[in-house]
């Protein structure tokens, strides 16, 4: 105690000591001070010239950034900057989306580690999607050809799905489908991936639905406390505490989920196929991996942006009814002439193909896409440098250009499926194919590698419930428009439909 009071009592002592902590107070709050501010050599969209902090530029951003994207764009900028609720990011024109697509220096990982805290603990089922090489072998190199396996089966569990969820009644009856659709998506994917079993465990479907909006939520509190104070917060906060304990039990579910293999001396007698625990056993050959986290990445890049896209493509249904007899006359057409629903016969819908990319093209997930980070200086064709560190994105404002679209701003369900009969073009135009002007799924090295998956379990369930259902609104009114949050367009899932059963035109049971 001495020593302490003769310490304090030294003038050098304690102004040294002043010193040293606001020099740790301005190392650690470095980051945060310097995302207020913008990149000089850039011009700024959304922020008046006499407004004088980024508070209404930031606002502005979060419900009309598709307005202040376009507007930079028409002034001719190839490359400009907006204040986001993150940070200062380079908005990149989609004709130098060809250029970057591949560029190595522009780092995803980055991205998601400053979007979503991806290397904090609870967070991590983000960081696992593309900051491990087994998890991205699993989905390159697995995934899909897992799926081509189970189409067959994968049909029953979504008619199973579909009945159990959607009233199947002779009379109108209301249904907010919105509010449904992600949990059946994750009971296919769950199947898809684990099995029969735990497509059925409850505990993991609410964490297939509810890691990524735990997440998200938990990200919002984050960014509201100095980057000192994050692991306090991530340590008490509830937000942060619900998406660590998804995690938490998710670990508990796969790890008895093995050891229940392990212990019985029948599993794997009589296996038709291999599971994602299957999968990453035999790709990481020893290597250590994560088995729970591995799982929920793999609900990451499956359940949301596949239940987005589905619902989006059920409401044009409902605002354009005149294309439910042709694709119902498509499925009829492939599946006869197959004899049965097969993987072959997916592709062969082209029409339902044209549909489903259609109604992407003008309600995407988001109207800002390949999200990168510069690892190093990039000089661009056009002599721009974008500086290391900076958060780009690349606009998606082709896919309402008449340069690539006739009409652009109408909804012309079959229009792809026309654009695939030009010589040349029959792979370009598909649901799953990725370009400057259509980039739904990304574009590039970073492309969504669920993508495959996406439009091929959406294709099912289509099939199922155009053969078993009409539906329309339960009110008038026009399609319902998704709503903006940022660069990201969410879904409306107050919308209220009416479904109707009602007799297929081809026998059900040539569907699994």
């Amino acid at each position: 105690m001495g020593l302490l009071v003769d310490l304090t009592d030294n003038t050098y002592f304690v102004q040294g000591a002043a010193v040293t902590l606001a020099l740790l107070l301005i190392t650690a709050f470095y980051h945060d001070i310097l995302d207020e501010f913008s990149y000089r050599q850039f011009p700024l969209a959304g922020k008046e010239p006499w407004e004088f902090t980024n508070t209404k530029a930031r606002t502005r951003w979060a419900t009309k950034a598709e307005d202040i994207i376009v507007a930079g764009l028409e002034k001719g900028m190839k490359v400009f900057q907006v204040m986001t609720g993150i940070c200062a990011m380079l908005i990149l024109d989609p004709s130098l989306a060809e250029e970057v697509k591949n560029d190595e220096r522009l780092s995803f990982v980055g991205n998601v580690k400053q979007v979503f805290f991806s290397n904090l603990h609870g967070f991590n089922g983000f960081g696992v999607i593309q900051d491990d090489d087994i998890f991205v072998d699993v989905v390159k190199g697995k995934l899909t050809q897992g799926l081509n396996q189970r189409i067959v089966p994968l049909s029953k569990v979504a008619e199973v799905t579909l009945d159990e969820i959607i009233p199947r009644k002779k009379e109108w009856t209301p249904f907010h489908f919105a509010q449904h659709s992600t949990a059946m998506v994750a009971r296919l994917s769950s199947y898809v991936f684990l099995g029969e079993r735990i497509s059925h465990n409850k505990q993991w479907l609410n964490i297939a639905v509810n890691y990524t909006i735990h997440v998200h939520a938990a990200v919002q509190v984050l960014r509201f406390w100095p980057s000192l104070l994050r692991p306090l917060a991530l340590r008490f906060h509830p937000a942060c505490r619900t998406a660590q304990n998804d995690l938490k039990v998710g670990r508990q579910i796969i790890s008895k989920e093995l050891a229940d293999r392990e212990n019985d001396p029948n599993y794997g007698k009589g296996k038709k196929w291999e599971d994602s625990l299957d999968w990453f056993a035999e790709v990481a050959a020893g290597r250590p991996y994560d088995r729970a986290v591995t799982q929920i990445g793999l609900s990451l890049v499956s359940t949301h942006t596949t239940g987005q896209l589905w619902v989006n493509t059920v409401f044009d249904l409902a605002a354009y009814p005149e294309y439910f007899q042709p694709l119902r006359d498509e499925i009829k057409a492939v599946v006869e002439a197959d004899g049965r629903l097969k993987h072959a016969s997916l592709p062969k819908l082209k029409l339902m193909d044209s549909f489903i990319k259609e109604s992407q093209r003008l309600n995407p997930g988001e109207i800002a896409s390949m999200h990168r980070v510069a690892t190093q200086p990039i000089k661009l064709s056009t002599g721009i440098t974008i500086p290391q560190g900076a958060n780009v994105m690349v606009s998606s404002h082709w896919r309402k250009s008449p340069e690539y679209y006739e009409h652009p701003e109408s909804f012309d369900g079959f229009r792809f499926a026309r654009m695939r009969e030009r010589p040349g073009e029959e792979n370009r135009h598909q649901a799953t194919t990725t370009s400057a002007e259509h980039l739904g799924f990304g574009h590039g090295l970073h492309v969504c590698p669920g993508r495959f998956m996406a439009v091929n379990e959406i294709k099912i369930l289509l099939i199922h419930m155009l053969l078993k259902y009409d539906w329309k609104y339960a009110e008038k009114r026009d399609r319902p428009e998704s709503i903006p949050m940022g660069p990201d367009l969410l879904l409306d899932k107050s919308v209220k439909l009416l479904f109707r059963a009602r007799e297929p035109e081809l026998d059900l049971s040539m569907l699994y």
